[in-house]
C-alpha cells in the first residue's frame, strides 16, 4: 500500500516537474522522495519508477535528488523524520532558486 501511494504521488510530481520545472514543484518532489526514504522505501524501486518516466534530463535531475535523500540517515522517531523531511525540502528549494 505504501509503495502504491508513493508511486501515484511520484507520477504526479514528475508530470508537474516536466510541465514547468519551477522550484516549488521541485521542492515538493524532494519532500515526497525524503518521506519515502524515511519510511525505509526501496531505493532500486524508486530509481526504476523514475527511469520509466520523463525525459533523460528530468530523470537525471530527479535521480540527483534521490541520491541526496538516500545519503541522509534513516531516523527512528517521527519528530526527527519530519524535521529532516522539512529541512531537505527547504535545501532543495534553496538550491533551485540559486540556479
Amino acid at each position: 500500500m505504501k509503495l502504491i501511494l508513493f508511486v501515484m504521488l511520484l507520477f504526479v510530481s514528475i508530470n508537474s516537474f516536466s510541465e514547468d520545472n519551477n522550484c516549488k514543484e521541485v521542492s515538493n518532489l524532494a519532500k515526497i522522495i525524503m518521506e519515502y526514504r524515511q519510511t525505509n522505501g526501496d531505493l532500486s524501486e524508486l530509481i526504476d519508477i523514475v527511469n520509466q518516466n520523463g525525459t533523460p534530463e528530468e530523470q537525471s535531475a530527479i535521480i540527483s535528488i534521490i541520491k541526496s535523500a538516500y545519503s541522509v540517515p534513516l531516523y527512528e522517531t517521527d519528530p526527527y523524520k519530519e524535521r529532516k523531511i522539512s529541512e531537505f525540502k527547504n535545501e532543495v528549494y534553496l538550491i533551485c532558486i540559486q540556479n
